[in-house]
């Protein structure tokens, strides 16, 4: 992503610079400080404890100022994939003991997961999904996980063959906290 402070944004600050200096432009700049949720680390354990190969883990935004940081140990459970964060779809798992694997434009009902216990949502992309899509302007699904309000319950996106694990139980770590960090706003006259 580009979130302010990520390794994302001050590789899009150094395309911006790039760009303006290339167009002759007069670059101006406006740096200030800002607190940002940082990520230190985030995985996928599989039951031997250690990292599925090709498999990326990224927490989500924050809910209001309450950045994912589990216990130090993580969190364990059998991961539940299913095509819908509907809680009907999760007959025959104990609740408590699941960490539910959806995709991103089935994921709504997640509050209601977080209701019955689910440990943790994690999210993958449906690329077929989006290349559908007839609105490619329209705000997606993304804006359903977004919440403000002060809700600990662990959300994340994924990357990689994470679907394969079903049924498997698997350890979640993750840890992010709320730093410091140098931005700037760019203008090109």
């Amino acid at each position: 992503g580009r979130f302010s402070g990520s390794a994302g944004f001050y590789n899009t600050e150094q395309l911006i610079l790039k760009e303006f200096t290339d167009a002759g432009l007069e670059i101006r700049t406006q740096e200030f400080r800002v607190v940002v949720p940082v990520t230190e680390y985030a995985e996928v354990l599989d039951e031997k404890g250690e990292a599925i190969p090709g498999v990326t883990l990224y927490p989500l935004l924050p809910c209001g100022l309450t950045p994912t940081a589990l216990p130090e140990g993580g969190i364990t459970g059998n991961l539940v994939v299913v095509e819908s964060a509907d809680l009907k779809y999760l007959t025959g798992a104990e609740p408590t003991d699941s960490i539910v694997l959806t995709y991103v434009d089935s994921s709504a009902g997640w509050p209601s997961l977080a209701s019955v216990g689910v440990r943790a949502l994690i999210v993958m992309e449906d690329k077929a999904a989006a290349a559908l899509r007839s609105e490619t302007e329209a705000r997606d699904a993304w804006d359903t996980l977004l919440n403000m309000n002060e809700i600990a319950f662990p959300r994340f996106l994924v990357r990689g063959p994470l679907a394969e694990q079903a049924g498997k139980r698997l350890t979640l770590r993750c840890k992010v906290t709320w730093q410091e960090r140098t931005v700037r706003n760019l203008v090109g006259v």
